[in-house]
């Protein structure tokens, strides 16, 4: 059975907002990280766990593969992911309660709100009316499949240190910003991750076994898996985290960023990965 949300590079490259002439690939993608950055700071105001935040993610990724960010508010498209992954994964919130949580993210609108506050009414109005389109776009398909669980595997095969899972985690958390998921299946970007919080670490990787068959088999979508993350952490350096600056994304996130940037940013991506397993 084919997946409708697997896409090739060439696809992602031609997405709606490109091809419409808004603007280009790099901007696209930079517009992707403002709208899950949001969501990540969004989400953690509203105390969801991270699998709800990261459902949310991807279905913000899947809209935005077949609409044009020139046609939709990004915050509004993201608060509605919020209001339907706190659905799918029975982290309920009202839509109030979404509403809310988006607006500090904004300076201008940071101070307390309640139900009756217009600005909070416009946004849960904003959530509820893009609610139908979101699923109109997704086509009533919930279904997510996230790196966590290979992760977890995998993690119990090479008898990882709690150390190096908790890195190769962010990774993972931190590479939903990213097209990855519309790539790659979610066993890749597990291992991808993995790699990654093995080199932060300085550990040796095992390559024995089912772990070190499925590296070789899977090399060069690794490497491009690795590539894209690494690069990903220059990039928000470098526009901060949305249009306007924020940098209020998950404090969960922020001084394993820090870290992971300085001590992995020199290596180039073709040579991680060797030097992982080595």
């Amino acid at each position: 059975m084919v997946d409708q949300w697997n896409f090739t590079i060439e696809e992602l490259q031609h997405v709606p907002s490109v091809a419409s002439g808004a603007m280009d690939v790099a901007e696209e993608r930079k517009q992707r990280i403002y709208g899950c950055t949001f969501i990540q700071a969004a989400g953690c105001r509203l105390e969801l766990p991270q699998l709800t935040i990261s459902t949310a993610m991807v279905y913000f990724h899947r809209f935005f593969s077949r609409e044009s960010f020139s046609n939709h508010r990004y915050e509004h498209i993201a608060a509605t992911c919020i209001y339907l992954a706190c659905k799918v994964e029975e982290s309920s919130r009202r839509p109030s309660d979404v509403a809310e949580a988006c607006l500090q993210h904004r300076p201008s609108s940071r101070s307390n709100h309640n139900d009756n506050n217009p600005k909070v009414q416009r946004w849960r109005r904003a959530i509820l009316s893009n609610e139908h389109l979101l699923l109109d776009i997704l086509c009533f398909d919930f279904t997510v499949e996230h790196p966590y669980q290979s992760l977890f595997q995998f993690a119990e095969e090479l008898g990882t240190s709690e150390n190096t899972l908790q890195a190769a985690w962010a990774f993972v958390n931190d590479s939903l910003r990213l097209i990855l998921c519309l790539l790659y299946e979610p066993h890749l970007i597990a291992a991808g991750c993995l790699l990654l919080a093995y080199r932060l670490n300085n550990k040796q990787l095992p390559v024995d076994g089912d772990f070190g068959k499925m590296m070789e088999d899977n090399y060069e979508a690794l490497q491009d898996i690795v590539k894209n993350i690494m690069n990903s952490y220059k990039i928000v350096n470098t526009i901060g985290t949305s249009p306007h600056h924020h940098r209020n994304s998950s404090t969960r996130q922020v001084g394993t960023r820090r870290s992971i940037h300085s001590t992995i940013s020199q290596p180039s991506s073709n040579t991680l990965i060797l030097d992982a397993v080595q």
